[in-house]
């Protein structure tokens, strides 16, 4: 199932639409929003980091919106992130994944910066693997 008819499944709440704009190339976000990190990791095949990562920050989007998200679209635009994203999400790079993603959260002195350093790599590399499968 693509994004577009996974959101379309969802209570039309304004974060969903949001972020059904972005899926169907209505709205484009910057890139250093949450937003921009959803759009940075939308098109991913099923099974890949990138889709695991595009149904888990649409997750957290929908749940908390732009609250504490301290640019982190720009560490899903950059090259280091998308060369990861077609890889497979049970193999090495969902590991790398989060380790980058904990990384920039541990640099972040927020409150943005202490929710994502409440999920260790090891959570978030399960995390994605599980949106990854459709779980």
């Amino acid at each position: 199932m693509d994004i577009i008819t996974e959101l379309q499944g969802l209570e039309p709440s304004g974060r969903t639409r949001n972020l059904l704009r972005v899926a169907i190339g209505s709205y484009d976000p910057p890139n250093y929003t949450r937003l921009g990190a959803f759009e940075a990791t939308l098109g991913f095949q099923r099974g890949t980091v990138g889709h695991g990562a595009n149904r888990a920050i649409a997750g957290i989007y929908i749940a908390m919106g732009d609250f504490g998200e301290d640019h982190i679209g720009t560490l899903f635009h950059s090259q280091q992130v998308q060369a990861l994203l077609d890889d497979p999400a049970d193999g090495p790079s969902s590991r790398r994944m989060a380790e980058l993603e904990y990384a920039y959260w541990n640099g972040q002195d927020t409150i943005g910066g202490w929710m994502g350093r409440q999920f260790s790599p090891s959570v978030r590399d399960a995390i994605q693997w599980a949106f990854s499968r459709g779980l």
